[in-house]
């Protein structure tokens, strides 16, 4: 099942910095896993949008608490299930 999950930044630009280089390796794991679909950084705030499959809910908060800047408290989550929009043939 996918999610999509929505990050909002929580700090100031400059408070990120220390957790760059282990963000993108955590992300690189979970990209190569195949858990990690897609991430999207937003351009008009401070967060970014991330797609899972998880087999359920708890496995999506349980990979979003796994990423560091969620771990120092840099930022808040919003988990959404999707599926997609099958139209009549």
């Amino acid at each position: 099942m996918k999610y999509l999950v929505s990050l909002q930044g929580l700090g100031k630009p400059s408070d990120f910095g220390p957790y760059e280089a282990a963000e993108a390796s955590r992300v690189w794991e979970l990209y190569a896993a195949g858990t990690l679909k897609e991430i999207y950084l937003m351009t008009d705030q401070l967060g970014a949008v991330i797609v899972l499959e998880c087999t359920d809910r708890a496995e999506a908060d349980h990979i979003i608490r796994s990423l560091p800047m969620v771990q120092a408290g840099l930022f808040d989550s919003d988990h959404h299930v999707s599926w997609p929009l099958v139209g009549d043939d």
